[in-house]
């Protein structure tokens, strides 16, 4: 089920090379799934003819389109906008030791956020010559929640958290409606949990589009944020520039690096905990013991068996999932580096050592007690890193996502005067005669 590679055999250096592709993979992939277009629009269409279709309907007709393409798509008549009242009644269902695992994990991404935001700074001041730095949140944040196969209550605290210590001034959330015309229950108490009051019943690239473009109901929003299915990451990438988007993620993956100091059933749970996430996801065992490689492939067979989602796992073990046996452990660390995966943990004698070795990786859980589940959940940071090998580029949603920079200068007279002659010869350098002289005009005298 696992595949198991050897390091240095061109079977290997095959899978590491498919590996590096997987971007253009899951978007090949997007492109055959259009099975219900015949269904939907009367005629067969790719992927991204659905989203363009999909985008102008939105445009052009607003909240009838959203209507129309939930009931479509989902087979449900959304309600848009949810109220106060459902909001509350969702929270008030949620059993306390719920609202307790809430709290603990609202507590902990709080502090982690706050203590990472930016701040304004500048040089020492002087006189002569200011500069500096200010960060100011965007007025308003569009946040995407999941709510198809596996409700994912966590990603609201994990995208809401940081925009409000951000101190974005209007959180908006979307998610995709149930059977009543709502979004799952346990999605919107946490929501009111939070303090979140801008809900929608809405899924799909329809949301993505009514919150780029605004309908009657869904205002604009200046950045779009949170994990979705691949027409939600078509959309995503599809209005970058119309307003920003924290990433435009595939489908989850994890590299486990481990020597025979780890447990294989443990690291078995952990290839699996991705594997069940969607049948494009990515687990990969990087050791350096071929006997713990066979082990553990061995244990995640066992394991998938008695997983109740075990089917969609089953494809994605059977996709670009695999074990690559290396020489040592710093050979190990090197594929994941060019891997650059979303998740990264660190399973070895010596984790912390091993872990100061990682360039590229969206997150990295370190040692045996820190499994990338209590990182979805509990521990503090965003559970939305870069995917796809992003990691080598790109950082995952913090507060920081939700803060513009803006730079400040200030010189004095005398400053000025000594520094502009230098300015005017690159000026003129470039062929801007009005830049030059734009320098040339302040001679110091007073205003006529």
């Amino acid at each position: 089920m696992l595949r198991v590679y050897e390091s240095g055999n061109r079977d290997c250096a095959e899978y590491i090379a498919k590996l590096g592709g997987r971007m253009d993979h899951f978007l090949d992939a997007a492109e055959e799934a259009v099975s219900g277009s015949e269904k939907m629009f009367g005629t067969r269409m790719s992927a991204s003819e659905i989203i363009s279709r999909i985008r102008a309907d939105v445009r052009s007709k607003g909240d009838d389109a959203i209507v129309r393409y939930s009931e479509l798509i989902d087979g449900v008549t959304p309600k848009l906008r949810v109220t106060a009242d459902e909001l509350r009644a969702a929270f008030e269902s949620l059993p306390e030791k719920i609202v307790n695992a809430l709290e603990t994990s609202a507590r902990n991404i709080r502090e982690y956020q706050t203590r990472i935001c930016n701040k304004d700074r500048s040089e020492e001041p002087s006189a002569e010559h200011f500069t500096g730095i200010r960060y100011r949140a965007i007025d308003r944040a569009g946040i995407y929640i999941p709510g198809g196969s596996a409700p994912l209550v966590s990603s609201v605290l994990m995208n809401v958290i940081p925009a409000q210590v951000a101190g974005v001034r209007e959180i908006a959330v979307t998610s995709p409606p149930k059977r009543d015309g709502l979004p799952n229950h346990s999605i919107l108490g946490a929501l009111h949990f939070l303090g979140v009051s801008e809900v929608y019943s809405v899924g799909g690239a329809q949301a993505i589009f009514a919150f780029a473009y605004g309908t009657g109901t869904v205002a604009k929003v200046d950045k779009i944020c949170g994990p979705g299915n691949m027409f939600v990451t078509l959309a995503k990438k599809d209005v970058y520039g119309v307003v920003d988007v924290d990433l435009v993620a595939g489908p989850s993956e994890i590299v486990v690096i481990a020597d025979e100091s780890a447990v294989a059933r443990e690291i078995a749970t952990d290839l699996l905990s991705q594997a069940e996430h969607d049948h494009g996801a990515c687990s990969i065992l990087l050791t350096n013991s071929k006997t713990f490689a066979v082990e553990t492939a061995g244990e995640v067979a066992m394991q998938l068996e008695r997983l109740p989602r075990k089917e969609i796992a089953r494809r994605a073990l059977e996709g670009l999932s695999g074990a690559i046996v290396t020489r040592t452990i710093e050979d190990a660390i090197a594929i994941s580096n060019q891997i650059a995966p979303e998740h990264l943990e660190i399973v070895t004698a010596d984790a912390d050592a091993h872990s100061k070795l990682v360039t590229n990786a969206g997150a990295v859980f370190v040692g045996r007690y820190t499994p990338e589940a209590i990182g979805d959940y509990i521990a503090g940071p965003s559970h939305t890193p870069p995917t796809q090998g992003a990691a080598r580029f790109s950082s995952g949603l913090t507060a920081n996502s939700f803060l513009k920079t803006t730079s400040v200068v200030q010189y004095s007279r005398r400053k000025f005067e000594e520094e502009r002659s230098h300015a005017t010869r690159l000026a003129r350098l470039e062929e801007l005669e009005a830049h030059a002289r734009s320098l040339e005009s302040r001679n110091g005298d007073e205003k006529k």
